[in-house]
């Protein structure tokens, strides 16, 4: 099994990363900067260097991908001065469509999606435009064909053959 993390370089990221390969999974790791995580080197994971904000970086990385590999995307902007949350996941699942890979779970943040409503007014106001970026980036999600795809670490919902209702 073949399982490459998006956003590898810390945070969640780099504990699934930490966590995959402690149980003998091929780990690829796929950051901006992936040097960042000194671990990637020092257990020789392969890794591949992209900006999610570059669609043809996302479709080098999805191209150098071997068959049928699981996809988990962690990448996320908060406190950050280039948004990934809607563009890259868009780029990610496009690319995705494209190729021989069969799952991607989107890992997003509380707030999103239909937990909004449960926020505090002062968390929407704190993070308010991070979690829309990332509810974006779920509305993106579409029927994928025989593809599954995972999104809201609140709910794991898979999403086959449907538009998600936003």
């Amino acid at each position: 099994m073949n399982i490459a993390i998006w956003g590898a370089s810390s945070g969640l990221g780099a504990a699934m990363v930490d966590y995959f390969y402690a149980q003998g999974i091929n780990v690829i790791a796929i950051a901006r900067n992936p040097n960042k995580n000194t671990k990637l080197a020092e257990h020789n994971i392969t890794s591949i260097c992209c900006d999610a904000t570059d669609k043809e970086q996302v479709e080098a990385a999805i191209a150098a991908l071997p068959e049928n590999t699981f996809n988990i995307s962690t990448m996320g902007s908060f406190r950050s001065d280039t948004p990934v949350d809607y563009i890259s996941h868009r780029y990610l699942i496009n690319a995705l469509e494209q190729s021989t890979s069969q799952h991607l779970l989107l890992i997003t943040s509380l707030g999103c999606s239909d937990s909004w409503q449960y926020l505090s007014e002062r968390a929407k106001a704190g993070f308010g435009s991070t979690v829309r970026e990332k509810t974006l980036a779920e509305a993106w999600l579409q029927p994928l064909g025989n593809k599954t795809v995972f999104h809201n670490t609140s709910l794991f919902t898979p999403i086959t053959n449907h538009k998600p209702q936003h």
